[in-house]
């Protein structure tokens, strides 16, 4: 067992200890909660940690709920129970945000003319959106309806090409933080920008208590300060995160075809489905967009056509441009600009483009976008 991945109050209830509405809820630090305007919220950073000795000794008995069975397994109480990035900053945070720019304090709220220009913006982009990703964007009028697949897909790659210009400068580069290091994060190659990772959430926590008030710093926002330690203890967050298992429910719902004994049908039908076919499907290569758009060797490249067996003739375009300079490079997150007159043609096979990532590609004047997958499957 490498982890238990759950969500925030699943991890409470099996590791009896306090909700996280509770004063003493972080299940990572010792810190005290602080109630203001209605919730509790964690103030504080740099709280002494948690260990799995001091769980098991119970330092902090106000953390406690009762007793455990996992306390009689070899896992570590604190490190083998990750922050699930899905739930916690996808359904969390990044909601979170959305909503306080659109129904927040009249101070940070959109207009409802920027809202419906975002919303745009997003339904545009719809039509270069990869086949990899399960949702095309959609606009923020139904953002009480958006999965943590569309949360997630604003967070690390549209949000900052929707709101540019349109959301206040101050706020947009505050959400740049919280994009490029979760960014970083998800993407094992970036392993060594772990700790700047860190330093951008420790200062988006610090920022956000300055633009929207102490209420900020909730539990979900607060767990941010605890992801970039755990990416360096267990590898990338996609590693210890809920999409898989919940991308794996919708392959079980299709096992069952009635109402009469689901479980049965699930289990009868596992060895002749599913054990055949548990390897995750490799993405799309077309010469037609939105399927032809890789970042190869740190070039990005551009399929054009395929013009014998696996082999493929492609546009890359050598030299590039960021699109944005805070808090870092773009290109350190794999956003880039490039110039479409600047370009020539090589000829890739197939297993090379599958061995690199594949990008979102965007048209803007005479510019072109490309928005590094940065995720796992």
């Amino acid at each position: 067992v490498k982890c238990v991945v759950c969500d925030a109050p699943a991890r409470a209830f099996v590791k009896a200890i306090k909700l996280c509405s509770g004063y003493y809820g972080c299940d990572h630090c010792t810190q005290k909660g602080v109630w203001v305007a209605g919730r509790v919220t964690y103030q504080e950073l740099g709280a002494p940690r948690r260990s799995d000795e001091s769980f098991r000794n119970r330092k902090q008995p106000e953390h406690h709920q009762g007793e455990t069975p996992f306390l009689m397994t070899g896992l570590d109480m604190i490190t083998n129970f990750p922050v699930d990035y899905m739930h916690q900053v996808c359904l969390g945070v990044m909601k979170k945000l959305l909503l306080l720019w659109l129904r927040g304090d009249r101070t940070i709220r959109l207009s409802a003319g920027q809202a419906a220009r975002i919303s745009s913006r997003l339904k545009i982009l719809a039509r270069s959106i990869p086949s990899v990703f399960a949702r095309k964007p959609r606009g923020l009028e139904d953002v009480d309806r958006w999965k943590a697949t569309e949360f997630r897909q604003f967070l690390m790659y549209t949000g900052c090409v929707a709101l540019k210009d349109i959301l206040r400068d101050d706020l947009f580069d505050h959400f740049l933080c919280l994009s490029s290091a979760i960014c970083i994060l998800v993407n094992p190659d970036l392993q060594c920008h772990y700790s700047y990772a860190g330093q951008l959430l420790d200062y988006f926590v610090q920022r956000g208590v300055e633009l929207y008030g102490r209420e900020f710093i909730v539990y979900n926002v607060h767990s941010l300060t605890h992801l970039s330690e755990q990416a360096r203890q267990s590898g990338c967050l996609d590693n210890s995160s809920a999409f898989h298992f919940e991308s794996f429910l919708g392959r079980l719902k299709k096992l069952v075809s009635t109402g009469k004994n689901p479980l049965a049908q699930v289990v009868n039908r596992l060895d002749n489905v599913l054990l055949s076919n548990l390897t995750v499907n490799r993405y799309k290569v077309s010469p037609k967009p939105p399927n032809n758009a890789f970042i190869v060797d740190g070039l990005c490249c551009v399929v054009l056509s395929q013009c014998r067996d696996d082999h493929f003739m492609c546009r890359i375009y050598g030299s590039s441009t960021k699109i944005f300079q805070r808090p870092c490079d773009s290109r350190t997150v794999g956003k880039y600009a490039c110039d479409i007159a600047e370009s020539e043609v090589k000829t890739y096979n197939l297993d090379k483009l599958y061995t690199s990532r594949q990008a979102i590609m965007l048209s803007r004047g005479n510019k072109i976008i490309f928005l590094t997958l940065m995720h796992a499957g």
